[in-house]
C-alpha cells in the first residue's frame, strides 16, 4: 500500500509541474480536460478497484488517475507548445 502510494505521489508532482506550466500559458481547457480526467479515472476505478480489492485496489486506482492526468497534461501542452516539454530522445555522442 505504502509503495503503490509513494508512485503515485510521483506521478502528483509531475502533474502539478505540468498544471503550471499549462496555467503559464493560459492554457484553461488543458487544465480543466486534465482534471477532468483525473477525476473521473479516479472516481471509476475506485468504485471497482475499492470495492473489489480494498485500499490496495482505490490507491492502485489512485495511481492510475494520476499518470492519466499526467498523460492529458503532456498531451495538452504537446499539442499547444511542443518546444516546452523535454525531449525524450536519447542522444549517443562519440568521445573519439
Amino acid at each position: 500500500l505504502g509503495r503503490t502510494k509513494a508512485v503515485a505521489l510521483v506521478g502528483s508532482f509531475v502533474a502539478t509541474a505540468l498544471f503550471y506550466a499549462l496555467l503559464s500559458l493560459d492554457l484553461h481547457r488543458g487544465i480543466m480536460l486534465t482534471a477532468g480526467v483525473a477525476l473521473a479515472a479516479n472516481v471509476a476505478l475506485s468504485l471497482v478497484l475499492g470495492s473489489s480489492h480494498g485500499a490496495q485496489g482505490a490507491a492502485f486506482a489512485t495511481l492510475l488517475a494520476e499518470f492519466a492526468g499526467v498523460a492529458v497534461a503532456a498531451a495538452a501542452l504537446a499539442r499547444a507548445h511542443p518546444d516546452v516539454l523535454p525531449s525524450l530522445r536519447w542522444s549517443v555522442t562519440s568521445s573519439t
